[in-house]
């Protein structure tokens, strides 16, 4: 299946020009879209532009696609000034809301703009902004790199990318940014908000923690032992790079998903102390057991991929009706099911139309079942000279 959905995409706004922010717009740019950057710090907006990640630093409203890559406390008014022209918080962002209404009153609004975000947790965003055209988004992928100084083009590159449609979500919006981000190298996958921010508790926000609180521990040690900190190798090497990004944007993550941390921290406490009782009784099998099947878990861990020998296109005929395509692709993305690539190809209006989705030759028995438990008939559509 060619992918036509980014046909007509040629220009990307991106508010927030941090590290992600820089990022995507210095990829989307190598590819040769029009770059617009903003950012409320103008300093950071003038080293974006300076390592020649935009083309223009303002803010664009006949852009067809805007990625909006502020802290988390910023999404929702910015996406609102640039879907409605308004926000909750217009002094704060009395800049951003005047060139949106300067735009508005020159008639350089495009109506069909496409928004998506990058933060971290989507619940609390996604029940604030309600529009067809918002599509709330997470890359799971970083840096302890700060700033548009640390950003790499190549930072996507076989990362997996959440979205979290609703039933409010435009189809058509769905598939050009989901196109749009797989030629940033990343995999999508449809969740639901509330289970994203619960998955991403273990998979991401208590990982920070305790590499931070593991750092500290170090630290305070080497305080008293100076060698310590020069015996630190690999593993705590590792294990610690991600306590060096951006402390600014942890705050709010992890209050906001707090309910979800505090969850999986008190599962892990469980678990140290289990092992702490392990040590403490010389249980040498018990202990094996418990780093034998981390050890299995750590090498059944999904290897990343940015593209498979065995794809294959598969189709759904769907009802049109609100929710549709939330329900099918977010199914598909809590089994685990990556979308390499996705069209709606619509029929007659009383009829609905087709969705038509690219995915593993492997998933296709299990999303087959999947989605014929909720009355879906999913069928091979083509399968290449398999």
């Amino acid at each position: 299946m060619t992918d036509s959905n980014t046909e007509q995409v040629k220009k990307i706004q991106i508010v927030g020009l941090g590290l992600i922010g820089t990022s995507i717009a210095l990829a989307l740019k190598q590819q040769g879209y029009y770059v617009t950057g903003y950012d409320i710090n103008h300093a950071t907006a003038a080293t974006a532009d300076k390592i020649g990640a935009v083309d223009d630093l303002g803010l664009d409203m006949t852009a067809d696609v805007a990625f909006v890559a502020t802290p988390v406390s910023g999404v929702t008014d910015v996406a609102k000034i640039l879907l409605v022209g308004e926000s909750e918080n217009p002094k704060e962002l009395s800049e951003l809301s005047s060139m949106r209404a300067e735009a508005a009153a020159a008639g350089l609004v495009n109506p069909d703009q496409i928004v998506s975000d990058v933060a971290g947790i989507k619940s609390g965003i996604i029940k604030e902004v309600r529009h067809p055209n918002f599509i709330g988004g997470h890359p799971m992928a970083g840096s302890e790199r700060l700033g548009p100084l640390g950003a790499d083009e190549k930072l996507f590159y076989g990362a997996t990318w959440v979205l979290t449609p609703t039933e409010e979500t435009d189809p058509h919006s769905f598939a050009v940014l989901s196109s749009l981000i797989r030629g940033l190298g990343a995999e999508t996958v449809a969740l639901e908000p509330d289970r994203h921010d619960k998955l991403v508790a273990t998979v991401s926000h208590v990982p920070h923690t305790v590499a931070a609180n593991l750092m500290l521990l170090a630290q305070e040690q080497s305080f008293r032992e100076a060698a310590l900190l020069r015996l630190a190798a690999g593993g705590f090497r590792d294990m610690t790079r991600i306590s060096a990004g951006d402390p600014l944007i942890w705050p709010e993550v992890l209050i906001d998903n707090g309910d979800a941390v505090i969850n999986t921290m008190d599962s892990l406490i469980e678990r140290l102390s289990l092992m702490r009782s392990l040590i403490a009784e010389k249980d040498r099998d018990g202990i094996y057991r418990v780093l034998h099947e981390a050890q299995k878990a750590r090498r059944n861990l999904p290897q990343r991929a940015n593209s498979s020998e065995d794809l294959v296109e598969v189709a759904v005929n769907i009802a049109d009706r609100p929710g549709v395509l939330a329900e099918i692709t977010t199914s598909l993305g809590g089994e685990g099911i990556n979308l390499y690539n996705l069209e709606i190809v619509h029929a007659a209006e009383e009829t609905g139309g087709v969705l038509v989705m690219v995915i593993d030759i492997k998933d296709f028995p299990g999303a087959k079942k999947l989605l014929r438990e909720k009355n879906y008939n999913l069928y091979l559509r083509y399968s290449g000279d398999k």
